[in-house]
């Protein structure tokens, strides 16, 4: 039979039971798995662990794109320019147009689409997966801006909030004093001081410069029996080019 369930009184005194009987209510101890999420230390370690995993992934993504791109040149049709547009071969079977020589995934994103080899939407653009100033490919020497950093906060007369006090969060500065500073972002900018005379002088040499130095190697092209040779300007830009044109 059901036993029918127990009166207000009887509930208490059943209560008052069961703690004289030795039995306690549990309490979270300072070794509970509710206190241990808070541990800022096991924070500070998974944040440690999530950079080490961004730049491990950034060393692997550069890895392949260098390994396609040798991969590409071997190929024969590696090329320094930015912008690709995409070849066509005729499938006599099928009666389509099918692509081929198709530039790495990991250098070009493919944008727009062809219906057929003669509709010339279809094109592939450089990318990359970091800023310019860092692509050694790009820019070989160091980045030409000053950079400032965007704070917002105070560093002195600040206050421990009540949580960052609890959870031992509170930042300091190289004084010891409270801060509440935070990075917002940076500012990148490229300052000159410049005479405007001695600028327009710097650019008439360096035009002459160019001038003779192409006249001196056409001329010894035609020593080498290189004729109507010329020098493309353009592929000195870039580390790639200037390969290309040593090879």
């Amino acid at each position: 039979m059901l036993k029918p369930p127990p009166k207000a009184g009887e509930e208490r005194k059943m209560s008052t039971a069961s703690q004289k009987d030795g039995r306690k209510t549990p309490r979270l101890s300072a070794q509970s798995p509710s206190f241990q999420k808070f541990d800022p230390m096991q924070k500070k370690d998974l944040l440690a662990q999530e950079r080490e995993n961004q730049e491990r992934a950034k060393r692997d993504a550069e890895d392949e794109r260098q390994r396609e791109m040798e991969e590409f040149k071997k190929s024969g049709y590696s090329t320094t320019s930015n912008v690709i547009m995409p070849a066509y071969k005729h499938d006599d079977i099928l009666d389509c147009d099918r692509e081929i020589n198709i530039p790495p995934k990991s250098q070009y994103i493919d944008l727009g689409w062809d219906e057929n080899a003669e509709t010339k939407r279809k094109h592939y653009r450089r990318f990359f997966n970091d800023e310019l100033e860092n692509v050694k490919t790009v820019l070989a020497i160091a980045s030409p801006f000053q950079t400032y950093e965007i704070k917002k906060g105070q560093t002195r007369g600040a206050k421990a909030g009540f949580f960052a006090s609890l959870m031992n969060e509170v930042k300091e500065d190289e004084s010891g004093q409270v801060s509440t500073e935070e990075l917002m972002g940076k500012f990148k900018a490229v300052i000159e001081v410049e005479v405007k005379e001695e600028k327009e002088k710097y650019f008439q040499d360096k035009e002459e410069l160019f001038r003779e130095m192409q006249e001196a190697l056409k001329s010894l092209a035609s020593s080498r029996g290189i004729a109507n040779f010329e020098l493309d300007l353009d592929l000195l830009e870039t580390i790639e080019g200037r390969e290309e044109l040593e090879d």
